[in-house]
């Protein structure tokens, strides 16, 4: 058995678990803001990046009295997705005598399958089916821990194989992200300059050294053009007194 700490943006005030339809576990908690969350699913919390830290055990090489200088580090990994790792080194139970190793980064690709035994578009073809990334290192120590830290928030689409299952946390994730982009993008619409429905595309086909210092405005015709530029004050009178004209201010 094991544990581990966690902490959640949220208060948390209350929790609950039992089995799901499909027999796995469900755990859930609620907040003290009147939400029901649930645990251990999914690739982000509730949208947020989700940061992960791991410490491994300090390992003497079955060497626990010898000194030793340590020069190169490989880690073999698996992964759906295309993941980067940072991680740094701690050397003697990190008691200070010997500095520990500046942080570094490593990327696992994501893994590969088997033909005719992995789930098509679950997997990369020509990928191996363990990842490793190599890091010079230099330290020196009886024995050595890796820490180990990533942050991510992503949805990956390999996870959607046609004509089967999808877990519900993958899916509503994806839509999240979705629909998010899409209130952004209307965010931006709805801020633009814009022109009736059917109206030809409006261009200026003018270098920004050319539109210096000009002033967008509307030919006879009611197009997009520009104007000779506010040089002055008596400029800027000219046409806050066509602009009161033109709304019949006084």
């Amino acid at each position: 058995m094991a544990f581990t700490k966690q902490e959640t943006p949220q208060i948390v005030a209350c929790t609950a678990e039992g089995d799901m339809l499909d027999g796995t576990d469900g755990l859930f908690f609620g907040t003290t803001d009147g939400y029901v969350m649930r645990e251990d699913v999914g690739t982000s919390f509730d949208g947020l990046a989700i940061k992960a830290v791991m410490r491994l055990q300090f390992n003497q090489f079955k060497l626990p009295a010898n000194k030793k200088r340590f020069r190169k580090l490989v880690l073999e990994m698996e992964a759906l997705d295309s993941v980067n790792i940072s991680f740094r080194q701690q050397f003697d139970y990190s008691d200070g005598n010997y500095a520990a190793s500046g942080t570094q980064g490593a990327n696992a690709g994501a893994g590969g399958g088997v033909w005719d035994a992995s789930s098509w578009d679950t997997f990369y073809w020509s990928q191996p089916l363990v990842s490793q990334a190599e890091a010079n290192i230099d330290g020196v120590g009886r024995n050595m821990s890796r820490v180990l830290w990533h942050e991510s928030a992503a949805t990956s689409l390999k996870r959607f194989v046609r004509f089967d299952a999808a877990p519900s946390s993958d899916v509503n994730d994806a839509l999240d992200t979705l629909s998010s982009g899409l209130d952004t993008l209307q965010g931006d619409v709805n801020r633009a300059l814009k022109l009736p429905a059917g109206t030809a595309d409006q261009t200026l086909a003018l270098t920004a050294g050319q539109r210096a210092n000009l002033v967008l405005a509307l030919d006879a015709s009611g197009n997009l053009t520009t104007n000779g530029g506010i040089n002055g004050i008596s400029d800027r009178r000219m046409l806050w007194a066509r602009a009161k004209s033109a709304f019949g201010v006084a």
